[in-house]
């Protein structure tokens, strides 16, 4: 079956136990830094529900690739402005794709509860 006018099969890597991780940064013609990490896996019908910072799942070694890798890709893309850059980790094998480049810092509006 020929979809989009191509006979072509893109197959995604599978991914198991995903982490969603995004890392933001901000980037001007001279400087890029990065505001750290978060994690956002705990989700409900693909909607964040939980955003912790830092990630409790990666160790120093992994957030210092992954925010590095995020310098990188912006380095790389000449972008200047605010970002999130959103990857998907596979904890086990310290892997992770890199999925999208949100161009704006997001804000999310917080609730405290109290238990």
């Amino acid at each position: 079956m020929i979809s989009f006018g191509s006979d072509r099969i893109y197959i995604k890597k599978y991914i198991e136990n995903p982490r969603h991780i995004e890392v933001q940064v901000l980037a001007d013609d001279s400087k890029i830094i990065q505001l750290g990490e978060r994690e956002c896996s705990v989700q409900r019908r693909h909607q964040k529900l939980i955003e912790e910072t830092p990630s409790p799942a990666l160790t120093v070694e992994m957030r210092d690739r992954i925010t590095k890798t995020a310098i990188a890709i912006i380095k790389e893309m000449r972008y200047t402005n605010a970002g999130t850059t959103t990857k998907v980790m596979q904890l086990s094998n310290d892997i992770y794709l890199i999925i999208d480049l949100i161009t704006y810092i997001v804000i999310i509006k917080c609730q405290l509860v109290e238990f």
